[in-house]
């Protein structure tokens, strides 16, 4: 794999050495953002954009690179410039939100995820998205409502039952909350968070020696507080 990175680099280059066109070079831009290479991507794109400062297209590809680099407040004001060109651009509108998401400024990223809902009610991410705002916002019955809805779209996403299980065990749903973190575990055994949260619920449901099991296994994957956990309750 690295061969092959190094490989697109080079042809990627050739296209500006060689005076080949900017849609070759847009596509080399692709090819490493597919294979992972952002800085690089971003590179090729800030070149191309120089020459179309008013392309759609590469003002999103552009702010794609920076978002997954987690260069948020640069990707946001290149999907600003996007969203100057088309104001309904779903995909600039949904990533923006997760730049916002992720600056913890949960307020905007919502409004940029009601305009998504409203262009596409059935725009699942946006919802998954919308819910864990609302969760850290504290707002624990919008994001269960989002989560839901996640769930109704697709029930086979595990971590929108994971997520739907936190926003019920804030609202004190033990039951409720267990069995969503049940059916995330059936969806996805290898992931540590989901047993840890469970044997949460579980403690508060008065189910300690399943509780105890819960965090064996999430020690078991890696979670070393699930194992500090184990040594602390579940010791004889």
């Amino acid at each position: 794999m690295k061969k092959f990175s190094i490989l697109i680099l080079m042809i990627c280059w050739l296209p500006a050495l060689a005076q080949e066109s900017l849609d070759e070079q847009i596509k080399c831009g692709l090819d490493l953002f597919n294979s992972e290479k952002y800085e690089e991507a971003e590179k090729i794109f800030q070149s191309v954009v120089k020459e179309r400062p008013d392309n759609e297209d590469v003002l999103f590809y552009l702010a794609n690179t920076q978002l997954a680099q987690f260069k948020n407040e640069q990707a946001i004001r290149n999907y600003n410039k996007v969203l100057e060109i088309n104001n309904k651009n779903i995909d600039a509108i949904f990533n923006r939100s997760n730049a916002n998401y992720e600056l913890e400024k949960y307020r905007k990223s919502i409004e940029d995820l009601n305009r998504v809902l409203e262009l596409d009610s059935l725009y699942i991410d946006a919802y998954s998205v919308r819910g864990s705002s609302w969760f850290n916002l504290e707002e624990y019955e919008n994001s269960l409502a989002d989560f839901d809805m996640a769930v109704k779209l697709d029930p086979e996403i595990a971590s929108n039952y994971y997520d739907r299980g936190n926003s019920r065990f804030m609202l004190a749903r033990y039951e409720l909350a267990e069995n969503d973190f049940s059916k995330a575990i059936e969806l996805d055994e290898e992931e540590p968070d989901y047993f840890f949260n469970r044997a949460l619920t579980k403690f508060y449901l008065n189910m300690n020696p399943d509780a105890c099991e819960d965090l064996e296994k999430a020690a078991s994957l890696g979670d070393e507080e699930a194992a500090d956990f184990l040594n602390e309750l579940c010791s004889d």
